[in-house]
């Protein structure tokens, strides 16, 4: 298992986490954007490779609140700020697309619309199995009866009254 402080397998060789300076790291991080919300930080497996910190200023589902800061890992230096406007277009639609998949980039209004979307597909898949159900209950029904030599007589009708007229 590979993680903070843990070891791991990879090509038969144990990995060990090195741990040391990167509380100067997240500080640093931290006076960055003074108005974040949230911070992740990912940890490379080498301690000479730079730690990458994903920085949010949203509510987790605005990606333009977004940034990401690379620090050298020995010198607490910054490497690369990269906002969500530093981004070309094709990343910026991959980074709006799951927020408006999910209906988060128009607030409830948007997550009640994508939920009744997927509650019609949801009904969708249960009249489907339910006809086919039926239909193969009437399948099954015929091949008895055509087994068995007796004739399907139609449901029986009862009659309606007679109209007055």
């Amino acid at each position: 298992m590979r993680g903070a402080g843990g070891t791991g397998e990879r090509g038969g060789t144990a990995i060990t986490s090195d741990l040391s300076g990167l509380n100067r790291l997240w500080n640093r991080a931290e006076t960055q954007e003074p108005a974040w919300q949230s911070i992740a930080m990912r940890l490379p497996e080498s301690a000479r490779r730079p730690v990458v910190f994903t920085i949010d200023t949203g509510d987790g589902g605005q990606p333009q609140k977004r940034a990401t800061l690379t620090l050298d890992r020995a010198t607490a230096t910054t490497i690369r700020w990269e906002t969500f406007s530093d981004n070309n277009a094709g990343r910026m639609l991959r980074s709006w697309s799951r927020f408006v998949h999910t209906g988060e980039a128009f607030g409830v209004v948007g997550q009640t619309l994508a939920g009744a979307g997927s509650l019609g597909g949801v009904v969708l898949v249960w009249t489907g199995i339910a006809l086919a159900l039926r239909r193969l209950w009437a399948w099954l029904r015929r091949l008895v009866y055509a087994l068995s030599g007796t004739q399907l007589s139609p449901p029986s009708r009862e009659s309606a009254p007679a109209s007055r007229t």
